[in-house]
């Protein structure tokens, strides 16, 4: 049983969205609290072209009703300090995201201690990766279980790796002469 459970960008709308694996989770874990934050619903996909499953129902109903997450809440925007405090009441941050490239997300949820769990996508790989940070795995209740044995020290150090100095030493790495 966690006291909160971050889940972010769950992309509701797109075919890459992974409802199924998200119910399944769901299904499987208590918490005192359950925040669900960024594109939980994908309108700009949506506006594009319409592509809603069963299961996307079922994870709107799922979340929405439930009397097991009296207390849930749909988060919109919020001001940078109010994100910092709700990141820091949580255990994890749940990533469930096979379609989104880097994911500044995670940087910010490590940077206050929370460890991730995610599917072993490009971003994500690119963000935790191997750093002990967190966990890739296809099975996000097992990675989420493994999460909470991560000292929340650690993420926020790997966070701190992430600095505009590096990210222009990439950039200015990858230019190629013409």
């Amino acid at each position: 049983n966690y006291r909160a459970i971050w889940i972010s960008d769950i992309h509701l709308g797109t075919a890459g969205c992974k409802a199924d694996f998200l119910l399944d989770f769901l299904k499987h874990h208590d918490s005192q609290y359950l925040y669900l934050v960024g594109d939980i619903i994908d309108g700009w996909q949506l506006k594009k072209g319409w592509y809603w499953k069963q299961s996307h129902n079922d994870v709107v109903l799922e979340t929405a009703l439930r009397n097991k997450y009296p207390d849930h809440r749909w988060i919109g925007v919020v001001s940078q300090n109010e994100l910092a405090e709700l990141y820091s009441a949580a255990d994890v941050f749940v990533f469930p995201s096979l379609t989104d490239t880097f994911g500044l997300v995670m940087v910010e949820a490590m940077s206050c201690g929370l460890p991730v769990a995610a599917f072993p996508a490009a971003g994500p790989v690119d963000v935790v990766g191997a750093s002990g940070a967190g966990v890739l795995g296809n099975d996000l209740r097992a990675a989420c279980l493994q999460c909470l044995s991560i000292p929340r020290q650690r993420a926020v150090a790997h966070a701190r790796t992430f600095t505009w100095q590096r990210a222009t030493r990439q950039f200015y790495d990858a230019l190629v002469p013409l």
